[in-house]
């Protein structure tokens, strides 16, 4: 079950943010807007999901209403399954959202790689490790945040978030 208060206080915290970031006196001071923007951003991943989980449940509560007229029924029957599924789903994502983060996800990470003992086979090797981290930073972390340092022997990727 959902914690329906703590997802509708930090809506109402969203709100809030968006509002303060559109006063004067925040676009001026340059760390509150920082701080606020921060923290927009944490919540609205969380907050679009909520929304799209208030709105799918709205959405099966008309069509099981609608289950009561024999017209309608026919429209809403083939619906209601995958609006639980999508409900259930967005439980999930809900659940995994409001867990706390760990604060060493906001650091920046320096990965070196090193070939060490094994010549050209090692060098190899370590160049396709450092291939695989930086398309994988492309792809699900931050694309063009990355930089690669060194030569084949050793490289250093550095991870900003």
């Amino acid at each position: 079950m959902l914690p329906i208060a703590k997802l509708d206080s930090l809506r109402s915290r969203f709100r809030e943010l968006e509002e303060l970031l559109c006063q004067p006196d925040v676009l001026t001071d340059s760390k509150r807007y920082t701080l606020l923007s921060r923290e927009r951003g944490e919540l609205d991943e969380i907050v679009r999901a909520y929304a799209e989980y208030t709105d799918t449940d709205k959405r099966l509560a008309e069509d099981k209403i609608a289950m009561g007229d024999p017209e309608l029924r026919d429209l809403v029957v083939d619906e209601i399954p995958e609006l639980e599924r999508k409900k259930a789903e967005l439980e999930t994502k809900l659940e995994t959202l409001l867990l706390p983060s760990d604060p060493s996800d906001q650091r920046n990470t320096i990965l070196e790689i090193r070939s060490g003992t094994g010549g050209e086979e090692a060098a190899l090797f370590a160049a396709d490790l450092l291939h695989r981290d930086a398309l994988h930073f492309e792809v699900r972390r931050n694309p063009g945040q990355h930089a690669t340092h060194g030569g084949d022997r050793c490289a250093d990727n550095s991870i900003a978030t």
